[in-house]
Order: C-alpha cells, then sequence, then structure tokens
C-alpha cells in the first residue's frame, strides 16, 4: 500500500474537512426528510403545480449538497482502525505469532464478507477481485501496554456516493456492536456471520479480548470491544441463526426514497412500500431514476433465529430501470 497521510485526509485542512462533511451530511439527511415528506403530501393530495415545484426545488438542494459532500470524500484517502488485544498473553507489546496470524486472518475475511454484502448478492464463492478491493494494511500500533496494530484501507473510488469500503468499514462495526444478531444476519447474510462466528471463536481460542475503534470521516468515534464472558456469549448466539430462504423479487411502481446517504431506496406499488438497501455501484441508477416509475429487481433473504423462533427478513436492490 502506498504512503498515506496520518490524518487520512489528502490536500485538504483536516480539522476543516471533518467539519464540513459532518455538516453536509446532517444536511443530507435533512434533506432525505424533507424530500419524504413532500412526497407523502403528493401523493395524499395530489400533484399540484405548487407541490411539484417545492419538491423540484428541494432535489436540486439535495443534488447539490450530494456534490458538494462526494466530492469532498475524494479527498479521504484511507481509514484508519486501531486495532488492539487485551488478556495476559498480549502484556507488553508481546503476542504469539500463530495467535496474531489466525486473528488478522478471521477479521480479514469478515471484512471480505461484508464487502461482498454490500456491493452485491452473498454467496460462498468469493472472485479474487473482491478480496484485494476490500483488502486490508497494517503497520504497527503506538499502543505501549498491550499488543496492538493499525489496520489501513484505502478510499479513492470514483463511484457516485460513499466509497464502498469505507460503508463496508461502518457496516463491520454495527455488525459487532449490534444487539439485534438475527437481524444483521439477514442483512449480511450467513457467510458473513459464519465469519463473524469464526473470529469470535478464534479470538476465544487465543484468549484475547478485541478493541477496534475508528474515527469516521464525519469526527464520529466508533468501536468494538468484547470481554472473554461475553465473546462466549456471543459465539452461542451466533450458532442460533440459520439462512431460511434467498429469493428474487421483481416490483413495478413508484421510487419515492433514494438516500445514497443512509444507502437506501423505497417503492411504493399498489399499496404498499418496498424499502432496502442500495448498493453502492447502483447509486448512480437509483439517482437518476428517483421520482419515476421504475422496474426493480430485489433480493429478499430471510433468516431463521432458533432461539425466539421468528424469521427476520433484509431487502437489497440488485437492479432498477424506467418502466
Amino acid at each position: 500500500m502506498a504512503r498515506f497521510s496520518s490524518t487520512g485526509w489528502r490536500d485538504i485542512s483536516p480539522e476543516a474537512a471533518t467539519q464540513k462533511a459532518a455538516r453536509l451530511r446532517d444536511l443530507l439527511l435533512q434533506a432525505d426528510d424533507a424530500l419524504a415528506a413532500q412526497r407523502t403530501v403528493i401523493e395524499a393530495d395530489g400533484a399540484r403545480v405548487a407541490w411539484q415545484l417545492s419538491l423540484r426545488a428541494l432535489e436540486a438542494d439535495r443534488d447539490q449538497l450530494q456534490r458538494e459532500l462526494f466530492g469532498l470524500l475524494k479527498h479521504r484517502e484511507h481509514e484508519t482502525v486501531e486495532f488492539t488485544l487485551e488478556g495476559h498473553r498480549y502484556a507488553d507489546q508481546y503476542a504469539d505469532l500463530l495467535a496474531i496470524g489466525q486473528i488478522s486472518s478471521a477479521l480479514a475475511e469478515l471484512y471480505v464478507r461484508i464487502g461482498q454484502s454490500t456491493v452485491g448478492r452473498p454467496a460462498r464463492h468469493l472472485p479474487s477481485a473482491l478480496k484485494r478491493q476490500f483488502n486490508m494494511a497494517a503497520r504497527p500500533s503506538s499502543a505501549q501496554s498491550t499488543f496492538g496494530m493499525t489496520l489501513l484501507i484505502q478510499t479513492d473510488s470514483d463511484l457516485l456516493g460513499d466509497d464502498p469500503r469505507r460503508i463496508a468499514l461502518d457496516r463491520l462495526l454495527r455488525l459487532t456492536n449490534s444487539a439485534d444478531v438475527s437481524q444483521s444476519a439477514a442483512e449480511h447474510g450467513t457467510w458473513a456471520i459464519k465469519k463473524y462466528r469464526d473470529l469470535v471463536h478464534t479470538l476465544i481460542e487465543a484468549q484475547a479480548a478485541p478493541q477496534l475503534q475508528w474515527t469516521t470521516p464525519y469526527g464520529e468515534p466508533q468501536s468494538w470491544s468484547a470481554s472473554d464472558s461475553q465473546l462466549f456469549t456471543l459465539e452461542n448466539r451466533l450458532a442460533q441463526l440459520k439462512e431460511e430462504e434467498v429469493s428474487l423479487h421483481e416490483v413495478t411502481g413508484f421510487l419515492a426514497e433514494a438516500s445514497l446517504v443512509r444507502h437506501t431506496f423505497g417503492v411504493t406499488s399498489d399499496g404498499r412500500i418496498i424499502k432496502g438497501k442500495v448498493p453502492p455501484q447502483l447509486a448512480d441508477a437509483v439517482q437518476k431514476a428517483f421520482g419515476h416509475q421504475v422496474i426493480a429487481t430485489y433480493e429478499e433473504r430471510r433468516v431463521r433465529d432458533d432461539l425466539t423462533q421468528e424469521d427476520r427478513k433484509s431487502v437489497s436492490l440488485v437492479d432498477v430501470r424506467a418502466a
């Protein structure tokens, strides 16, 4: 991996960039909410000229904010994650080489699986190109009292919208912090959850308590840590999740929601609304189709939770085109 700046930002003031990114992201979230509310008004009251003009103005404002934010994020060249291990076997920056290799491999494989579910449909096979895309590099950490390393993830995408590698990192941290693991299994697929369980089992066997720390481009700290007892509980909980069904569906309807910040879509059809995730490579198509009649193909994934005896469901967009 090439040499990177210590801040993650390139050719721009890190403090100013972080503040501006946070402000633009917040304004974009407000714009998404305002657009959704205006769509609701139009559906209830009809497409009056005043409502349509207001909608067009909101869309123009939202588009300008998106251009500014994603233009700014192109200066974010990498994400930095501090990864440390605690326990009597990892004091004073000392660790068993075999254990470190197994833990590092398990974490890297989980990240690739999260990446797979971010950009497409989870599957058993992992293409080599996908492994290269969602690669992690490492360098020695500055941690003094325990063993650690600094993980670097390159983020220099030219795609419209956020970089998929940063999205995957965010989802990895959300997964590890999720109190609803059955819903997480539905969202990422059981191949990712299997790798998550492998990571947890590897940490237990290595007697290692992990800690991950990352600060987003918006200045928000995200972290994950787990004690020995929490890891044992988590391993047992993950073993209770079973994938029941994966199916493809096609619907013709109105693309009423499309957020490139939340990475979500919503299609209304026959009095119902179908909501789900948007992979980064479809961001441009979704943006162009917003507010029009479309034919959307989506994947529905169901997971059975043996503990609660409930099914959990997630929806991911596969394709969208004009109706």
